[in-house]
């Protein structure tokens, strides 16, 4: 064994011995070789208890501690600025105040730890009882709201802004509005812009009728247009459009729309994707032309999507030749989706790589999926981390459903909370060969 992988196996062993004696997570950071002060910087720490922790004079920037434990941990001088706290139990740190946290940030941690009945000092409700004490602008509790990672998060985000005294805005329902995520929701959040005397502009009503299931409901929203002073635009057919059940009744909207419009170049794409077949996708792609839009490389890749036979793969290819339109990432990850063997795929991501075009993750991931074996895989991964391209999620489910043998080591890993990463090393650690090994890990790190 060599000492690269007699280090890293001692590393893991002192970690799972750490968890199992109850160590805290900066502990267990100490135990696996890292710099606890610095380690935690930018990282995805959701979740994670940080209860009794010694966090003083940390570099926690802009990191994502969504819902997680603070209590009764030291936080001194730890800078949070940039990080994401919503839901975290900051205010039980026996310190938080002497934190290092943006206004913004601490006005939040304050409100939370109100909405949770904790008890606030009489300083901390003086700053809470003045409007906007912290200075937080309504712009940036948008900006709040439009960067939440859930839809709780963004109605939490907006009691804050209420308890703060600052007035929402058309925008501020907007953004509840598109964010909904029923029919219902959306519809009782455009009623509280209402209740609080904001009018809608065109913006909010399309939010509105983009939440809704069926045509029947977008073309009812399309009626209160008038009531507040606006007509649909083209945003709103094509909201409309999409709603259509098949590409006739697609077409027959199209053909007479209900309003004063025209249909635009996005109008004929979404016909496109209610396309069955290949033909009818070359239909619309011809009626586009007549009509004098410009034809585009999304265009004929939407078409070459719908290509199932060889001989369509080759008509779409002599499209994309016909309107002088150089393949992308895109035209490429399509053909390799549509190859029949291993060395097809290869002779594409040849072509791909000649052409200048730079593979991407869709592309390593594609060709993961029509390797004919776990070595070609292996290879894989090795052009991804030689391309900079990182593994993900996608990258382990093709590994999956590529190779079954390799189902149970992924599934376990991930159940336990491990990343990709983790997951893809322990497959390379039960079926690669001893010789591969140290490449291979270092390729899926990304060294």
């Amino acid at each position: 064994m060599s000492e690269e992988i007699e280090d890293l196996a001692s590393r893991i062993r002192e970690v799972r011995s750490g968890a199992r004696r109850g160590n805290t997570v900066v502990e267990l950071m100490e135990i696996a070789g890292f710099e606890p002060v610095s380690a935690f910087r930018g990282g995805d720490w959701r979740g994670c208890d940080f209860s009794t922790c010694d966090l003083r004079g940390f570099d926690l920037r802009d990191a994502r501690f969504f819902q997680a434990n603070f209590e009764k941990a030291r936080v001194e001088e730890a800078d949070f600025r940039g990080a994401n706290l919503h839901q975290t139990t900051l205010h039980l740190a026996s310190d938080w105040r002497r934190a290092i946290l943006s206004p913004e940030q601490r006005r939040a941690v304050m409100l939370h730890a109100d909405r949770c009945g904790y008890a606030l000092t009489a300083r901390d409700r003086e700053e809470l009882g003045t409007a906007n004490g912290s200075g937080v602008s309504i712009r940036q509790y948008n900006e709040r709201i439009r960067d939440a990672e859930s839809y709780k998060e963004a109605l939490e985000i907006f009691d804050d802004l209420a308890k703060a005294g600052v007035a929402p805005d058309k925008y501020t329902f907007t953004l509840l509005i598109g964010a909904a995520p029923s029919e219902g929701l959306a519809k009782g959040h455009f009623q509280d812009m209402l209740d609080h005397q904001v009018a809608p502009d065109r913006v909010a009503l399309n939010a509105l009728m983009d939440r809704m299931g069926d045509r029947a409901s977008a073309e009812g929203v399309i009626s209160r247009f008038a009531e507040f002073g606006h007509q649909p635009d083209i945003i709103s057919f094509n909201i409309l459009l999409k709603r259509c059940q098949t590409l006739e009744e697609a077409r027959a909207l199209v053909a007479a729309p209900p309003f004063a419009v025209s249909p635009d170049q996005i109008s004929f794409n979404i016909l496109v994707s209610f396309s069955v077949d290949f033909d009818s996708a070359v239909q619309l792609l011809e009626e586009m032309q007549e009509r004098g839009f410009a034809i585009r490389d999304f265009d004929v890749n939407a078409v070459l999507d719908k290509a199932r036979t060889r001989a369509e793969i080759i008509q779409g290819q002599v499209l994309i030749e016909q309107f002088n339109i150089p393949p992308n990432d895109v035209t490429f990850n399509i053909l390799i989706k549509k190859v029949e063997t291993w060395n097809q795929a290869l002779d594409i991501l040849d072509a791909m790589r000649r052409s200048g075009v730079r593979p991407d993750k869709y592309t390593y991931n594609t060709l993961i999926l029509v390797s004919d074996n776990m070595d070609d895989s292996f290879r894989i991964l090795r052009w991804m981390a030689e391309d900079g391209v990182p593994c993900d999620g996608d990258t382990t489910t093709s590994f999956g459903r590529s190779h079954p043998q390799a189902r149970r080591i992924l599934a376990e890993v991930e159940s336990n909370g491990g990343t990709p990463a983790n997951a893809l090393i322990a497959v390379v650690e039960r079926f690669a060969p001893l010789s591969d090994r140290a490449a291979l890990r270092n390729a899926i790190r990304g060294r």
